[in-house]
């Protein structure tokens, strides 16, 4: 569908041109003129024209361009199909309509000064999203989180259990690039918002790249309460059992708690790129929870059976 309203727009925009070209010369030899289309006033109409004209061509051959669902690039070559249009469309105004270097420095000049003032944060977010682009600071597809004060995040504190296997918070949205447009970067959250951030914030701030091409790893923590009672090196023993057929970064280690009945354990784990690390931790998780129950039944029984011969 987009195309053909693309051959529609580019079609209509041949004639447009041509037609209102042709007005303008008509205007200009007859006596309606009255010294309002001088040749300069009738190249800069031009000029206005001609760039309206390509930046909308530009912009309708980006939207087919995001139309053809190449996994990953799509959006960004969409992006990069506009921007090299809207350069050309300047090039040829210029060129085309023959206007000479000290108009165009002239004026360059002083539309540039009142244009930056006017529309810094527009201009900032639009150079910041070519500098993303080129230098690849984050690309379409990649999974990050972004650690940036501009952007308000509330860190949930309750329940405080959920942060028991967590070294440290990284207070910022997670998700996935999915398009990184002129003036700002979608990105899709975990739980499947999109979240737009103005390309010059994203730029400001830093990212954590879960997709890395420099690693081929992640590690996770595990932290698992065992009663003091079991014995120290009979949870050691328990947990190293556990955990030898993982790849263990470091641990187990122990942490004392501030009751002194139980000791937390720790441990961290890795898991190549391309495993599913949470499943890993669940089947991790749910075996050490297992071994801690079954220890605990056999020392209850043991405790019986000592009660027992005492009675006896």
């Amino acid at each position: 569908m987009k195309l053909q309203k693309f051959i529609i727009i580019l079609l209509s925009s041949i004639v447009a041109f041509g037609v209102i070209n042709y007005i303008l010369r008509v205007l200009q030899s007859s006596q309606l003129n009255n010294g309002i289309f001088t040749p300069d006033n009738i190249l800069w109409i031009r000029l206005g024209l001609i760039l309206a004209l390509g930046f909308l061509l530009s912009w309708s051959l980006g939207e087919v361009v995001r139309e053809i669902k190449i996994p990953n690039v799509a959006y960004q070559i969409a992006t990069t199909v506009k921007i090299l249009g809207y350069i050309i469309t300047i090039v040829v105004a210029i060129s085309t309509l023959g206007v000479s270097a000290s108009t165009v420095l002239a004026s360059g000049v002083f539309g540039g000064l009142v244009i930056g003032l006017a529309l810094q944060p527009i201009l900032g977010n639009f150079f910041a999203g070519i500098l993303i682009i080129l230098t690849r600071y984050i690309t379409v597809g990649d999974q990050v989180r972004i650690l940036s004060s501009q952007i308000p995040y509330g860190v949930a504190s309750l329940p405080a259990y959920k942060y028991f296997s967590t070294e440290r918070i990284d207070t910022g949205y997670k998700g996935t690039v999915v398009d990184i447009d002129l003036f700002f970067t979608r990105i899709i959250t975990d739980d499947g918002n999109e979240l737009r951030v103005p390309n010059l914030v994203v730029l400001n701030s830093s990212i954590l790249d879960y997709t890395t091409r420099f690693s081929d790893q992640k590690v996770f923590g595990l932290r698992v309460e065992f009663p003091l009672s079991l014995g120290v090196e009979e949870i050691e023993n328990a947990v190293n059992q556990v955990v030898k057929d993982y790849e263990v970064e470091n641990g187990p280690y122990f942490n004392e708690q501030f009751d002194k009945e139980y000791v937390a354990v720790l441990v961290r784990i890795k898991v190549r790129n391309g495993e599913d690390w949470r499943k890993v931790k669940s089947e991790v998780l749910k075996r050490l929870l297992k071994v801690r129950q079954e220890m605990i039944i056999r020392q209850q029984k043991t405790q019986n059976n000592s009660s027992n011969n005492l009675v006896k």
